[in-house]
């Protein structure tokens, strides 16, 4: 049965070896159990791709995914989210971006878009409702243009500024293992997407649609957004994040010793009062924001760095202060704003290349790496002219360069010499902007999420904003199961491609999702609370099963030691320890995953609807 509320209903399915373009139905089926974005992409990428095929092969497929919500008029909605297997961890990887790429994608008449093979020369696609055009991008390629300058141009040859364009910069151009996706100044990043999309020699997915997006009840529909919004906006946390976003909570997370040092060295900066929203509002020039969002969290800021011939630029967020600021000891807030805007124009995930920074600083005080190594830089604790040489050559895959764009994993793997216990990263993803050892859910998440170290694939606002309701971040109790409930909820979310911030705050409640969905869809299971928390449950089980069938095991649950045999020695969690094996047991019992091998249960399996997969489970 066709879809025909809500969802588009189709499927594009583009071959860029052959230029084959297939339109398929959306199965039904595949909505009432998935949902919708990530989890229709775990869904698909599950069933499509061949186990161990290599990430940079024409093997892959991109998945270009909106949810039910998406061009509804629903708020918080026009999310997108870029589904592959990871170049830089081997994983199951999603990523999600904002802008209004998402809306328009949604407006072509196609709730998924599929990208196999791999095209002879650099391309540019257009998709026009249900037209698709290969354009050629040979000019547009190794040209060393910047993200914006080139959507710029793209828009203008196709005519119409109503396009949106998702493109990749120089990074996933040269194959930069932590590569984004850019639209606007908003980006999919992590986990390499961008480098996949690259090693596809495509440059740009350029979108136009005049399709309306039917709704069962959009007058219902108005009312829940207009009440929403109402209630949002008098709420006491709304104005300071519509005015800062989240950089505004840098201060409070150093306060608690949340906000990682010189590689997670350390839980206090010393000068970090140069970091604080009164700086940045000091070069707050105004809000953004993204396509029918009413927070506009977004902030263009003035760039004073000489170095570039930009005078503003949008960002950074919260991730971005810490990569650039606490985490290579720098307390310069003009330089944090101008490698946020070097990394939007190379189309690069901030907070794995400052972590890689990071990495390289710490391998050089150790005399690991050498002046030499380094092509004659000396890579020192906070040297801003030394990180931007540095970001320059990971980009262009230049010198030493070359080894970091690789990421941490592999380039401590090629540097050896004891450099991987330096390497933050779990599975291969870099560890983002939250000590472990001081929120224990928030840590576990990040050991265990699916696409390695995301601290979005389960945030524990319990423990560090009390929201709903506060909670022991030291203790160990519960934290397993706190884990899974805060997961499975977000992975609910990520299928509705829903902004997470009104969530994490409370402003829409589940119930209020549920009611949202019905009204788009007029699928009744879709009301049922429970039942949309269930469908998380069984996507993100979906995404373990695709890790364990690529060969991953319980051991890359793991932090790095770092976190489980050194204390935090300052700030606020001095003393703190993360107790690894004691949570991951907690952990795989409230999933009801084997305690030993972290393997999913038969029984769990058949109880989430997926007992095909429970039948394969020996042969892998």
């Amino acid at each position: 049965m066709r879809i025909v509320k809500g969802y588009a209903g189709k499927v594009l399915r583009i071959n860029m070896t052959t230029r084959q373009v297939l339109i398929e139905e959306l199965r039904t089926q595949d909505v009432k159990l998935f949902l919708g974005g990530r989890g229709l992409g775990a869904k698909y990428l599950f069933d499509e791709l061949k186990p161990g095929i290599d990430p940079l092969s024409e093997d892959n497929k991109l998945y270009f995914l909106t949810g039910p919500l998406t061009a509804t008029g629903a708020i918080s909605s026009s999310r997108w989210m870029v589904v592959t297997k990871s170049p830089l961890s081997g994983t199951f990887i999603r990523a999600t971006g904002g802008g209004a790429f998402g809306q328009e994608l949604k407006r072509t008449g196609f709730d998924l878009v599929i990208i196999e093979g791999k095209a002879s020369r650099p391309t540019t696609i257009f998709i026009h409702n249900d037209t698709v055009k290969f354009i050629d991008a040979s000019a547009l390629w190794g040209k060393g243009i910047d993200t914006a300058t080139l959507q710029d141009r793209i828009i203008r040859e196709l005519g119409d500024d109503k396009i949106q364009v998702a493109c990749i910069g120089p990074a996933g151009e040269n194959g930069t293992l932590y590569a984004a996706i850019m639209n606007l100044r908003r980006s999919a990043s992590r986990g390499g997407v961008g480098t996949v999309m690259g090693s596809k020699n495509i440059k740009a997915l350029a979108v136009r649609g005049t399709c309306a997006v039917n709704l069962v009840d959009k007058e219902k529909l108005n009312d829940i957004t207009r009440d929403v919004i109402d209630a949002a906006t008098r709420h006491s946390l709304y104005n300071g994040f519509s005015h800062f976003g989240s950089s505004g909570i840098t201060a409070l997370m150093h306060e608690m010793g949340m906000h990682p040092v010189k590689n997670f060295q350390s839980g206090y900066m010393n000068n970090f009062a140069g970091l604080t929203t009164d700086n940045i509002e000091q070069i707050f020039v105004k809000d953004v924001t993204c396509a029918r969002c009413f927070i506009h969290c977004g902030s263009i800021l003035k760039v004073r760095d000489t170095a570039n011939n930009k005078n503003e630029v949008e960002g950074p967020e919260y991730e971005t202060m810490w990569s650039f600021g606490a985490n290579i000891n720098n307390t310069d807030l003009n330089f944090i704003v101008a490698a946020n805007m070097l990394c939007d124009d190379y189309g690069i995930d901030t907070i794995s290349a400052g972590v890689t920074l990071s990495f390289a600083m710490e391998l050089y005080e150790r005399g690991i790496l050498s002046k030499g190594d380094l092509d004659g830089i000396e890579l020192t604790w906070g040297n801003h002219e030394a990180a931007r040489q540095i970001l320059k050559k990971i980009v262009k895959r230049e010198g030493i360069g070359d080894v970091l764009a690789l990421g941490t994993k592999r380039a401590a793997e090629k540097i050896g010499r004891s450099a991987n216990n330096f390497a933050m990263h779990v599975k291969g993803l870099e560890i983002p902007a939250y000590e472990p050892r001081g929120a224990k859910a928030h840590g576990l998440n990040i050991a265990t999420s699916t696409i390695g170290a995301s601290h979005m694939t389960g945030y524990a606002m319990q423990e560090l904003f009390g929201i709903p309701e506060p909670v022991d971040r030291y203790s160990v109790q519960g934290k397993g199961a706190l884990t899974k409930q805060n997961q499975d909820k977000t992975a609910t979310y990520d299928s509705l491609i829903i902004c997470g911030f009104p969530a994490c705050f409370g402003w829409i409640s589940p119930e209020i999702y549920a009611q949202l969905l019905v009204a788009a869809t007029g699928i009744e299971e879709f009301g049922d609370v429970q039942y949309l928390i269930t469908a998380g449950e069984r996507i993100y089980n979906l995404e373990r099963l695709f890790n364990i069938r690529e060969g991953f095991q319980s051991k890359d649950d793991y932090l790095p030691e770092r976190f489980l045999k050194e204390p935090v020695p300052d700030g606020a969690n001095k003393g703190q320890v993360f107790e690894m094996e004691l949570l991951l047991r907690d952990y795989y019992t409230a999933r009801g995953w084997d305690i030993q091998t972290g393997v999913p249960k038969r029984e769990k399996l058949e109880e989430l609807g997926l007992q095909s997969i429970a039948k394969e489970l020996k042969v892998w």
